[in-house]
C-alpha cells in the first residue's frame, strides 16, 4: 500500500472527474489550466497560471502520428506520442507504459489501489508518482514525490495522456453496451 496523499510532497487535484478543460489546483489554489480545442482533432495545451505561459501542447492527429510539446523539455520540439510513452508487455498482468526523461527512465503500471503508478525503471516497487482516482470524498488527483519536480510536467503530461485513453475506452464500452442492450435486451438482461 502506498503512503497517503497526506505524507506526500506534491498532489495536484483536479477540479472535475475529467482530464479535459479542467483547472489542476496545488494547495487549494489554481496552479495548471488544462484546456482542450477541438474534440474532433484535439489539441490540448497545459497553460501555468504562475506565468501565463503554455509548457505542454498535445496533438491528436487523424492521419498522423499523435505528438506532444514541452516548453522547457526535450529542446522544445514535438515528440511522437507513440515513441515518448511506449507501451509495454504486460507483466504479471499488469499494463506498463515506459517515459524517457532528462531523470531517466520510468515506468506507469496498472495497479489496484491506486490506479497508475510511476516507479524508476529500475526499482519499480518504489512508486514516486501515482493517480489518486476520484470516489467519494476524494477527487481525482496526481500524487508526485518532491524528488521527481523537475519531470513534473513529463507526469503531468503521461497521466492526461493514459487518463483520457482510458476514459475513451469507457465510453466505447459504454457504447458497445447500450448498442448491445438494444439489439437484444432479452440477452442482455440474461447477462446481468
Amino acid at each position: 500500500m502506498l503512503t497517503g496523499p497526506e505524507s506526500a510532497d506534491m498532489q495536484l487535484i483536479f477540479t472535475k472527474p475529467s482530464v479535459t478543460n479542467v483547472t489542476l489546483l496545488f494547495k487549494g489554489q489554481p496552479y495548471y489550466e488544462v484546456s482542450t480545442t477541438d474534440s474532433s482533432a484535439p489539441t490540448t495545451k497545459v497553460t501555468s497560471f504562475l506565468t501565463n505561459e503554455p509548457l505542454i501542447t498535445i496533438c491528436r492527429h487523424r492521419f498522423q502520428s499523435d505528438t506532444i510539446k514541452f516548453a522547457y523539455h526535450h529542446d522544445a520540439r514535438p515528440l511522437k506520442i507513440k515513441k515518448w510513452l511506449k507501451e509495454g508487455n504486460p507483466t504479471s498482468g499488469r499494463l506498463t507504459w515506459t517515459i524517457s526523461t532528462s531523470m531517466g527512465m520510468f515506468v506507469w503500471r496498472t495497479d489496484t489501489d491506486p490506479r497508475l503508478v510511476l516507479c524508476p525503471e529500475n526499482d519499480t516497487g518504489r512508486p514516486i508518482a501515482w493517480i489518486q482516482v476520484a470516489s467519494e470524498g476524494a477527487q481525482l488527483a496526481i500524487v508526485m514525490k518532491r524528488e521527481v519536480e523537475g519531470i513534473k510536467d513529463e507526469i503531468i503530461a503521461s497521466v492526461l495522456i493514459l487518463e483520457r485513453d482510458t476514459e475513451m475506452k469507457e465510453k466505447r464500452i459504454g457504447v458497445s453496451v447500450q448498442a448491445a442492450a438494444r439489439t437484444n435486451p432479452l440477452a442482455f438482461a440474461m447477462i446481468f
